[in-house]
């Protein structure tokens, strides 16, 4: 039983299964990480190791972004990808850490699969490293317009050059008003804020009331 990562929607499963079930033939493997419990009884999984079933073998990708312990699974032999939640049928995933993230998804792509099975959504038989590149275009273009942003220093509260996640979300954002999509969109970017920063592209201070503000990195003096 191979699992890409902890979320209970992928590992619930397990508690409806027979303890017979789960013998030496039937060992649940799952990726360790030190910032997440560890499944009773379950092993780790390390980059590389081969996992055979009754007509393929998987060869464990670690991709790390969505959770710590992501891991994808790519037959080589028939170019398919079990990308879990690193990639979705359709529409965008949930990312924990943008950075590595990022790099997964580029590691998919150089696998060069010509078929995905996400966790969620429906199978993607048709230009599927198109569809991942997708993804990738997407927190491109969200950064373009982040920088773009920090780079107007026409700020409404004259604070310069320094901008707060909010003030920039109501830019990128204009037509979203609800305050709970606002809030979610503002967390949204924050993702990108501190990928953007761990780039050297851009910086940040804490201001009164502890309000983090964020400067294109050069006028951080």
């Amino acid at each position: 039983i191979l699992l890409t990562h902890w979320h209970h929607d992928h590992t619930g499963g397990l508690a409806t299964l027979p303890e017979s079930l789960l013998t030496l033939d039937h060992t649940v493997h799952k990726r360790q990480h030190p910032d997440i419990a560890a499944l009773r009884g379950s092993k780790n999984i390390t980059d590389g190791e081969l996992f055979a079933t009754e007509h393929r073998q998987w060869r464990a990708v670690l991709t790390p972004g969505h959770t710590p312990d992501h891991v994808a699974f790519f037959d080589a032999e028939n170019a398919a990808l079990l990308t879990g939640d690193l990639v979705l049928g359709q529409g965008t995933t949930i990312v924990g850490d943008l950075a590595p993230y990022m790099r997964s998804l580029q590691r998919v792509i150089d696998l060069e699969p010509r078929i995905l099975l996400p966790g969620h959504g429906p199978v993607v038989t048709a230009n599927a490293v198109k569809h991942i590149e997708e993804y990738v275009s997407h927190r491109r273009m969200r950064e373009k317009q982040i920088l773009e942003v920090l780079a107007d220093t026409s700020n409404e509260d004259g604070s310069g050059w320094w901008w707060t996640v909010e003030e920039i979300a109501a830019v990128v954002y204009p037509l979203v008003k609800d305050p709970r999509v606002f809030r979610a969109a503002s967390n949204n970017l924050k993702l990108h804020l501190y990928k953007l920063k761990d780039d050297g592209r851009i910086t940040c201070e804490d201001s009164a009331g502890g309000t983090v503000r964020w400067a294109i990195a050069k006028y951080r003096d």
